[in-house]
């Protein structure tokens, strides 16, 4: 099954962009990546849904990495990893079932 991880991005104000979480999908040896501004409540957030928004893919190395980002853009800390499988997809979206300790259950995502 292909892993996730959900990584929390801690950016220094000079970086000019908030601190997020990143949500990582191991898929064709790239990690597909989301930005995720806060988490929903059933991850300990406290929304009740979320934006998602498709950035650049990244090394599959962010699977196993904490620590500080190149070119200064602050660290990263993991919040959870696990294995997802697709439970749907279209041209404009991607609907997987996650099975972390802490993210779990069906999340949509657009492309």
């Amino acid at each position: 099954m292909p892993r996730f991880v959900l990584l929390y991005h801690e950016c220094p104000p000079a970086l000019g962009k908030p601190s997020h979480w990143d949500l990582m999908l191991e898929r064709d040896g790239v990690l597909l990546t989301w930005n995720l501004l806060q988490l929903p409540v059933a991850w300990g957030g406290d929304a009740a849904t979320i934006e998602a928004t498709r950035i650049a893919d990244h090394r599959i190395a962010y699977l196993n990495y904490e620590g500080p980002v190149s070119g200064g853009r602050g660290t990263v800390t993991r919040v959870d990893q696990g294995e997802y499988e697709v439970a749907s997809e279209d041209a404009a979206s991607l609907s997987v079932r996650l099975k972390g300790s802490r993210c779990h259950g069906i999340v949509e995502l657009p492309k």
